[in-house]
Order: C-alpha cells, then sequence, then structure tokens
C-alpha cells in the first residue's frame, strides 16, 4: 500500500470522505441534466396533471376524466393497450426462458446456443417487431 496521500483526497479526521467530495462544485456536472429532466419532463408532466383535473374556471374538477372514461373508444384503447402489454410479457417471459436454456446447455443444438445468446441481447421487443413485420398479426 503506499502510504502518501494527496491534497484533497482521502479521510479526513473531522468526517466522512473526502474534501473532494463534500465541495459543491464537484456536483456541477448534474446541473445541465437537471435543467433539461425539469424542462422536458417534468413541467410537461405537472402541467398535463394539473390542466386535466382543473375545469374552465381554475378549479379542481373530475369531469374531464369522467367523460373520458366514459368513451367506449378510450376504454378499448386502454384495453388493446393492456392486451398487448400482457401477450408481449409472456412471449418475452416465454422465449427468454427457452433462450437461458439453449444458452447454457451446450449438449442442446449447440448451433443454436449463438443466436440464442444474440436474441438475448437484442430483447423480446425486437423479435416482436421483427414477427410483426414477417408474419402480420398471426397469433396476436
Amino acid at each position: 500500500m503506499a502510504s502518501t496521500q494527496y491534497q484533497g483526497t482521502g479521510t479526513t479526521t473531522g468526517g466522512a470522505g473526502s474534501r473532494y467530495w463534500r465541495k459543491r462544485s464537484a456536483y456541477l456536472g448534474v446541473v445541465p441534466f437537471f435543467i433539461f429532466t425539469g424542462i422536458f419532463l417534468i413541467y410537461p408532466t405537472y402541467s398535463v396533471i394539473t390542466g386535466a383535473f382543473r375545469n374552465e374556471a381554475g378549479e379542481f374538477d373530475t369531469a374531464k376524466i369522467d367523460e373520458l372514461l366514459a368513451s367506449p373508444i378510450v376504454r378499448k384503447a386502454f384495453y388493446n393497450s393492456l392486451e398487448i402489454s400482457f401477450k408481449t410479457a409472456v412471449l418475452g417471459a416465454i422465449l427468454g426462458i427457452i433462450c437461458m436454456g439453449f444458452s447454457f446447455r451446450k449438449t442442446w443444438w449447440p448451433f443454436l446456443q449463438d443466436y440464442c445468446c444474440h436474441f438475448i441481447s437484442v430483447g423480446a421487443v425486437w423479435w416482436r417487431y421483427a414477427h410483426l413485420r414477417i408474419f402480420g398479426n398471426f397469433w396476436f
């Protein structure tokens, strides 16, 4: 072990960690990330959520949400979204288990091991896209 300690690094006697990490200027690198996140993620989300629960007078009201959920088109869209999500998750889990078996067992068709390892790394989402492009809506 080296006994040399450079200034601003290492442990201190008065607190936890080094003086370098306790400086506020060390965190300036994440400020652009927080600004970007605030402008393009947090503010629009806040605006949509608060706007959905306010009426024209600016008061809290659930009439817009009730009207939206009463629409059969919107309910069908929610149902379709949940159905696609569930089927994709189940199919991905099944194919993942199969590919996991091929990737660990070299006695089963060794030529499939590389393909299954690649498939695992790419994921079931791209497989679903390729399946839709090749076969259409068959099986779903």
